[in-house]
């Protein structure tokens, strides 16, 4: 597993007392939430995904280039229009993931870092 290094002046305040409550609870909305701030955090542009139903739940842009995530609970169940959804992403080469830790998501960063 890779590890994220940021500098400790790009954290939010607060962001270490969050990552250790969102693991404790992890629930949606707060993976979500953690996600976003550690992507704001270098550098990333977060926007709330499309309101069609299936469509993903945010979209990351940065330098040209954009993902879209569905972020799940360790239980939550993907949705038949969520796995269709993901599909057509897949048809348009357009990176889509399922989150389900913050781990997931930073690797996730790391590889569309390498990309550059």
């Amino acid at each position: 597993m890779h590890n994220l290094i940021i500098a400790p002046a790009h954290y939010p305040e607060d962001f270490e007392v969050s990552v250790q409550r969102a693991q404790r609870r992890q629930k949606e909305q707060e993976l979500e939430t953690m996600c976003c701030d550690l992507a704001k955090a270098v550098g990333w542009l977060s926007f709330k995904g499309f309101s069609r139903s299936g469509g993903a739940d945010r979209i990351f842009f940065r330098e040209g280039r954009c993902f879209l995530v569905e972020f799940k609970t360790l239980t939550g169940k993907v949705r038949q229009n969520q796995k269709v959804e993901a599909e057509a992403m897949k048809k348009n080469r357009t990176p889509y993931f399922v989150v389900r830790t913050l781990e997931e998501f930073k690797d996730i960063l790391i590889s569309r870092r390498e990309e550059q």
